[in-house]
């Protein structure tokens, strides 16, 4: 399974309302069983796409193996950008099939199709 996931709930954006920790992890469900570990900016202290966030969380998983580590999230500029900086793949998860160039890694229009990746 992968060892980071994030599936961006646009919490911290401008102007965008707060979503709750617990509704951040409802979005997972159709996947859970397959993480090993889920972190939230809100409840780490740091927001992406900070390079202390990336450090908290790569401090609090086993793998070590920057290469067995993907980051999936649906902002380009906090998860996508976040994960570049740290060195680490990323999963743009492209909901509104934008038409926008991303660095990511790789890009999907629907979290389930997060199964032909990994």
């Amino acid at each position: 399974g992968a060892d980071i996931i994030d599936i961006g709930a646009e919490s911290t954006k401008p102007y965008s309302q707060a979503i709750s920790a617990d509704e951040q992890l409802d979005k997972l469900v159709p996947i859970m069983k397959y993480i090993k570990d889920v972190f939230i900016s809100e409840e780490i202290g740091f927001n992406k796409p900070k390079t202390e966030y990336f450090d908290y969380v790569l401090e609090h998983i086993e793998e070590k193996d920057k290469t067995k580590i993907l980051v999936v999230g649906d902002s380009l500029s906090s998860d996508i950008a976040g994960a570049e900086n740290s060195g680490l793949d990323s999963c743009w998860v492209n909901r509104k099939n934008q038409k926008t160039v991303s660095d990511a890694t790789y890009t999907i229009s629907c979290i389930t199709e997060i199964f032909d990746i990994l």
